[in-house]
């Protein structure tokens, strides 16, 4: 009697191998259709890279040019008739991170430096750049089933610093950079100027919960719409334009972390929490091999 042993991947392997099989019987004006443009491309671009992410991971070895061209090759194929790059700001240019209050956690202690310690994203480093703002809600994770647990968007913030800590104690010669805007408060505390908030924020993340990076506040212009209305409205923070790409928005949503190689080229963008540590860990460990 044969056992024929399932695995986790060979279900993945066949579902990817059915959804590449379907993209190739749409026509182009199949591909043009909103849900294909929504969603059907986003999901079958996650199924080559699933069906080739060994070579895809053998390309990021020569250069983060050389990993961009592979992928955009099958992208280019399966995302219809526009000119959208790669989807997670893959391929985009990480411009300077901007601020006016820096801080460095150093040993125990959280250091407030007197002026930004050099260009961030550093040069010929792989940086990892991380948006965060005090949003985080004490709640617990819900499980969807006995087997699947999810964390609350409410409280995502808490699980994100401790994959921060475990991608750089892994990769010790890793750049992390928290950026973060002012509000003017944080919580239901009191109004407090910028550079009160700026101090608060580096106690919170350095000090609190000891997280090995450095971190940019920058102070959010805004004004107020005349009375009897008298709203405040942020103006764009450059930080926030260079980062959010053309997508719509006042800012970066808080979590992102944008994956930067040695060259200034972002290799991947998204949340940063526990369910997509792996995306971030495989890109890193091939970086921090590739000169060995």
């Amino acid at each position: 009697m044969s056992i024929t042993i399932i695995t986790q991947t060979t279900v993945q392997r066949y579902v990817a191998e059915k959804a590449i099989a379907l993209e190739q019987t749409l026509t182009e004006a199949e591909k043009g259709s909103y849900p294909w443009q929504a969603n059907g491309r986003y999901t079958v671009l996650q199924a080559l890279d699933f069906i080739h992410n060994s070579e895809m991971l053998d390309s990021l070895t020569v250069s983060s040019k050389a990993y961009l061209s592979f992928r955009t090759a099958y992208w280019t194929k399966i995302r219809g008739q526009n000119s959208h790059n790669l989807p997670n700001s893959a391929g985009e240019t990480a411009k300077p991170i901007l601020g006016d209050f820096w801080f460095r956690r150093e040993g125990d202690s959280v250091i407030r430096l007197p002026r930004a310690p050099g260009a961030i994203p550093e040069e010929g480093a792989a940086n990892l750049i991380v948006f965060l703002e005090i949003r985080c809600a004490a709640s617990t994770p819900m499980f969807s089933d006995q087997y699947h647990r999810m964390f609350p968007i409410s409280g995502s913030c808490l699980p994100s610093y401790s994959v921060i800590r475990r991608l750089s104690e892994r990769y010790p010669s890793l750049r992390v950079t928290i950026v973060s805007l002012t509000d003017g408060f944080i919580g239901l505390t009191e109004p407090m100027n910028p550079e009160q908030e700026a101090v608060q924020k580096s106690q919170w993340w350095l000090g609190t919960f000891r997280l090995p990076a450095t971190l940019v506040v920058a102070e959010q212009k805004f004004f107020k719409l005349p009375e009897p209305d008298g709203r405040r409205v942020d103006e764009a923070h450059e930080n926030t334009v260079n980062y959010m790409f053309g997508s719509m928005g006042r800012r970066v949503p808080t979590g992102t972390a944008f994956l930067v190689d040695v060259d200034g080229v972002i290799l991947h963008s998204s949340e940063i929490v526990p369910h997509t540590e792996r995306q971030f860990n495989q890109l890193l460990n091939v970086i921090a091999h590739r000169s060995r």
